[in-house]
């Protein structure tokens, strides 16, 4: 799909951009559930503070957990890394595929 002299430039930039969303994730799940917990709307869990100087700077071990559970789930419940990008392009697309949703089960 690429040149084969462009392969290692987009395999790191690829892996970048997957840090980069994943820190973003990982960040907004923190901020969301730290802010359920000061209004109650989630119960009260282990907040580590990261950082003295810092404000904002946690990590949630339950929540950190939960993540892994979810994303071991979705690898082991996909098997298939084409399975996977097929159903995430039909979210996007919004154009629903019966042989990829029987894939699927």
């Amino acid at each position: 799909m690429a040149p084969a002299g462009l392969l290692y430039p987009l395999v790191g930039l690829a892996t970048a951009a997957t840090v980069v969303a994943s820190q973003a994730l990982i960040s907004g799940v923190f901020s969301l559930t730290q802010q359920g917990i000061r209004l109650r709307y989630i119960p009260r869990m282990i907040v580590v503070h990261t950082s003295r100087s810092v404000i904002g700077q946690i990590s949630l071990p339950a929540v950190n957990t939960m993540l892994m559970v979810g994303c071991l789930l979705l690898v082991l419940g996909f098997r298939s890394s084409t399975v996977l990008a097929g159903a995430y392009g039909e979210h996007l697309t919004f154009e629903p595929r019966e042989d990829r949703a029987r894939a699927l089960w």
